[in-house]
């Protein structure tokens, strides 16, 4: 009988607090590419997986539910799809699923690490299939901002294929309201962008939430869904926006007739009951997306360079080093969100920090606190000891500055009031 201890364990992390564990059989590729980490495994339960920068894209096993998910709810939507871009999908198979199109007369991946898209296609011919030997296929490696910015062509349909936006990683310019209006002005009036939206399990929907509510800001139209995804260990979360048609209003029978009429061969995973279930949000996620709340993130950055919340100790003692006898800034984004509309300020503050040796760096690694600590320090705990100044608004640097949150919450008519003084000693 196989025990666990027969095995290598890849150990994913969803939060900070959770994560999941994969058997590896072996191991294909482990390798930093000029823009990430990059691991190609072959695990016991899915297959050959592609890992980024810790995350697993996608597995041999359960891709298919992923990528029909991506891919078909915005090209059914789409009266007559025949130029689709792909932005990202480094493994080739959002390219695969949109080939199957018979509509399709063009389709353009754009993928800024060449890297990741070349060892795909020598080790996960499984997930490509041959997409990108298709002679309606092209594959451009650059970034996808500049590449929008500067071609004419327009696309019937879009797919955003990306990792999450980690601070560091290629994609994180790639989520903002500023390239979703750039992929919106390269879409035809009919057409659709369809992207992944994270996490949508309880307790993680921020990520989820706030793309719903970036996309709102510029499409007419956003429709977000989920299904859950094995490998993953998590449901997940899609949108899919258009200028003006709903991906909501298509019956099940409306969307078997278009597979029946539009794709070659047979779906796995999405049909018409598929595409109703994943349209159908339970309470809870319909609640958070139309919900009332405030919230705040928090980034230090040096030199241009953003530095986030350390994932080990060693990073945190890079940043702390790093950091030493120098200023920098501290940026936190503020969002209220109330009935579908949400606010957003940020507010700088500069902090210069003391000259510290060596031995205080791991005095202070030993208190715990950098840890889910942007910049890997807390200014309002032991982490005081290692600041010199701050200059701006101090509540900035612990997290919340306070004066433009209350201002945010004055001007929806919702009272702010100073906590009561304590009483004075007799």
């Amino acid at each position: 009988m196989i025990t666990p201890q027969s095995y290598k364990w890849f150990l994913e992390t969803t939060t900070p607090v959770e994560g999941h564990m994969h058997a590896v059989v072996r191991t294909h590729v482990y390798t930093r590419t000029k823009y990430q980490q990059m691991e190609i495994l072959e695990t016991a339960s899915y297959g050959k997986c592609l890992v980024l920068d810790g995350r697993i894209q996608s597995s041999q096993a359960d891709e298919f539910i992923y990528h029909e998910a991506l891919v078909h709810p915005g090209l059914l939507l789409c009266p007559s799809p025949e130029r689709a871009l792909v932005i990202g999908g480094g493994e080739g198979a959002t390219l695969r699923e949109i080939l199957r199109h018979r509509m399709i007369r063009r389709a353009v991946m754009v993928d800024i690490d060449e890297a990741v898209v070349e060892a795909c296609k020598r080790l996960l011919p499984e997930l490509h299939r041959s997409a990108f030997s298709d002679p309606r296929a092209e594959v451009r490696y650059e970034d996808a901002r500049a590449y929008l910015e500067r071609t004419p062509e327009r696309f019937d349909c879009a797919v955003i294929d990306l990792t999450e936006p980690l601070e560091e990683g290629p994609a994180c310019l790639l989520f903002t309201r500023e390239f979703y209006q750039i992929v919106a002005d390269r879409l035809t009036e009919d057409g659709t962008l369809t992207l992944q939206a994270g996490m949508t399990k309880v307790n993680e929907l921020g990520f989820f939430t706030a793309l719903c509510r970036t996309l709102a800001e510029v499409f007419p139209v956003v429709a977000p869904y989920q299904t859950f995804v094995p490998c993953f260990g998590t449901p997940w979360g899609f949108a899919c926006a258009s200028k003006g048609s709903d991906p909501r209003a298509l019956s099940p029978e409306t969307v078997d007739a278009r597979i029946a009429e539009r794709i070659g061969g047979e779906l796995l995973y999405w049909d018409g009951q598929a595409h109703r279930h994943a349209f159908s949000l339970p309470r809870f996620l319909r609640r958070a997306l139309e919900g009332q709340g405030l919230g705040a993130d928090t980034v230090v950055v040096l030199d241009g360079r953003p530095l986030g919340k350390p994932g080990s100790p060693a990073e945190a003692r890079a940043f702390l080093r790093a950091l030493a006898g120098r200023s920098h800034e501290v940026i936190t984004a503020v969002a209220l969100v109330e009935a579908g509309r949400e606010t957003v300020e940020s507010v700088r503050s500069r902090v210069r920090m003391r000259g510290y040796a060596e031995a205080e760096i791991e005095a202070y690694l030993a208190t715990g606190e950098p840890y889910d600590k942007a910049g890997g320090y807390a200014v309002q705990g032991e982490g005081r000891r290692l600041v010199a100044e701050v200059e701006g608004c101090y509540t900035n640097v612990v997290g919340l500055p306070l004066s433009t949150t209350a201002r945010l919450l004055a001007a929806r008519g919702i009272p702010v009031r100073a906590p009561a003084a304590p009483p004075r000693a007799p």
